[in-house]
């Protein structure tokens, strides 16, 4: 059998967002959400994006934060007696994983497909907002609220919640804001959750707070913008807000 070889796409332009409007189209057609609640996760330099050391990283610091909230925390004990009746025994039973990337949104389950017609693959691009211009990057930018609005109208109402762990102040979260419900509202069912919390505002707890600044990643040559996402304080954020709405959603099942 030969070997399936993809076109590699370099994002310098927008045809590495409008080269994938076929494979974004089938997902907004076919896929049925199989989890009560979404977290989205911004797209990564490593693919496939599970492979990556960020979303390793992410996932790996909010299991083990959960773990703690659920053993520790009197409110949450309900919460792993559930956990023990599904397949991993963890909270990612019940959070599906997406990410926001310049070819669309990607389900976690979705990260290996590949576009025959096209030859494209969700595994095989990239994009670098360092090497595109300012028009491409307004491309990027009208291409990801297209595929936002898209995402929100067909998915959102499907999800009991969903969070959106974004770096404060990229595109990608200005893109996403404005579907982002209030303080007061953040509990509602099928709320969509700003689930960043800016880790800059606590500092003082870190040893090195230079380290929020800059981590030089691939020999030196690239500036890792999104180490906040990676920050204990960020990763504990969002590992209580799942934990609290995966309580609320049970609670919600016995009402």
């Amino acid at each position: 059998m030969k070997t399936q070889i993809y076109k590699y796409v370099k994002g310098e332009d927008e045809l590495a967002c409008e080269c994938f409007e076929r494979l974004w189209q089938d997902t907004l057609a076919t896929y049925e959400p199989k989890k009560p609640i979404a977290l989205i996760l911004p797209c990564v330099w490593g693919k496939p994006y599970f492979e990556s050391y960020l979303i390793q990283y992410i996932l790996g610091g909010v299991l083990a934060c959960s773990e703690n909230l659920i053993k520790e925390v009197e409110a949450y004990s309900n919460i792993q007696e559930h956990l023990n009746t599904l397949e991993y025994h963890d909270i990612f039973d019940v959070v599906e994983i997406w990410h926001m990337s310049s070819c669309g949104f990607v389900p976690f389950e979705k990260q290996y497909v590949a576009d025959e017609t096209d030859g494209v693959a969700y595994f095989a691009y990239d994009w670098d907002s360092s090497r595109a211009s300012s028009d491409d990057v307004l491309a990027w930018f009208k291409w990801a609220e297209k595929r936002t609005k898209e995402w929100v109208e067909t998915f959102a109402q499907k999800y009991y919640r969903t969070f959106v762990y974004l770096r404060e102040g990229s595109k990608s979260q200005q893109v996403f804001s404005p579907y982002f419900f209030s303080k007061e509202e953040a509990h509602r069912e099928h709320s969509i959750v700003n689930a960043f919390l800016n880790p800059l505002q606590a500092r003082e707890d870190y040893e090195e707070p230079s380290t929020f600044d800059k981590w030089i990643t691939l020999n030196g040559r690239r500036t890792e913008v999104d180490i906040p996402l990676l920050a204990p304080f960020s990763l504990s954020w969002l590992s209580t807000q799942l934990t609290t709405a995966i309580g609320d959603y049970l609670k919600s099942l016995e009402d």
